[in-house]
């Protein structure tokens, strides 16, 4: 009898014991995730293109296979094999990092590429950790012109950047394109299914452009006050049905403002929001 309470007290000794150094690593774990200042959250693949138009550099990361990363990817995407050596090498002014895999619906740490993502938020290095809803074959399905092999990419990369996704699939802007460059509107056109163009270029862009296949509207603006009813009036027009509207200027001020008055009346947003979406 004694030597069965002897070995069930033993028996409840290590339970406890046990059951404190999960405590304590729980705890611990509890602890490092205080000190994690940003979450990976989900974005969206409209985002993900916006960022891929901008100067600023982000970092992408492909959680796919290594033969699916070699076969098509996303422009400017590293692959999550050899990701070490990315992190290290990465300039200290990058503070984004998007991640994506085949087809993302929810942060989920339990997978390879999850491990990689608490790795990354408890390094405290990035201001923004994203993961990209709909993976890879949602971005190229919508975006198929921002997606190829290592030789398609070198010349994506080098071509001139496509417009600034204003409204998803619906809205875009393009400003400040050198005369050199419009010729590639025509391409950027036709990639996007824009079935309508306000130019509001000092000099038509008509040129450039086939307008036999979309409806085009010129409205050539200066120095001069800008008729916001009237660009408002035949955005409203343009935008009326599901296919794109691509707006485009070279002045940095005019187009944007026209596309702020627009969505002030569209979506009856306050100036502070308009801008915010434009600018």
């Amino acid at each position: 009898k004694r030597r069965v309470h002897g070995t069930h007290v033993n028996l409840v000794t290590n339970m406890v014991s046990q059951a404190l150094d999960f405590q304590s690593l729980l705890q611990q774990v509890k602890d490092e995730e205080k000190n994690v200042k940003v979450r990976t959250s989900l974005t969206n693949t409209s985002f993900l293109y916006n960022r891929l138009q901008m100067p600023t550099p982000f970092l992408l990361i492909d959680a796919r296979s290594q033969s699916e990363f070699d076969s098509h990817r996303v422009v400017t995407a590293h692959s999550i094999y050899g990701i070490d050596h990315v992190l290290a090498d990465l300039p200290k002014d990058i503070d984004t990092v998007i991640f994506y895999d085949s087809l993302s619906k929810a942060v989920d740490y339990s997978t390879n590429l999850g491990t990689l993502m608490r790795r990354v938020e408890a390094e405290n290095r990035f201001k923004r950790l994203l993961l990209l809803e709909g993976g890879f074959l949602k971005f190229q399905s919508e975006y198929p012109f921002l997606c190829g092999n290592e030789s398609q990419l070198r010349t994506i990369a080098a071509a001139p950047k496509w417009p600034i996704e204003i409204l998803p699939r619906k809205l875009y802007l393009s400003i400040s394109l050198p005369k050199s460059s419009l010729a590639h509107v025509a391409n950027q056109i036709s990639d996007l299914n824009v079935q309508s163009v306000l130019d509001v270029t000092e000099e038509s862009a008509s040129n450039f452009i086939d307008m036999n296949s979309i409806q085009y509207e010129y409205m050539g603006l200066k120095d001069q006050q800008i008729p916001f009813d009237e660009v408002v009036s035949l955005l409203t027009d343009l935008t009326d049905s599901s296919a794109p509207t691509l707006i485009l200027g070279d002045d940095p001020t005019h187009a944007p403002a026209c596309l702020i008055a627009y969505l002030m009346d569209l979506k009856r947003w306050p100036l502070y929001n308009a801008a915010a979406v434009v600018m």
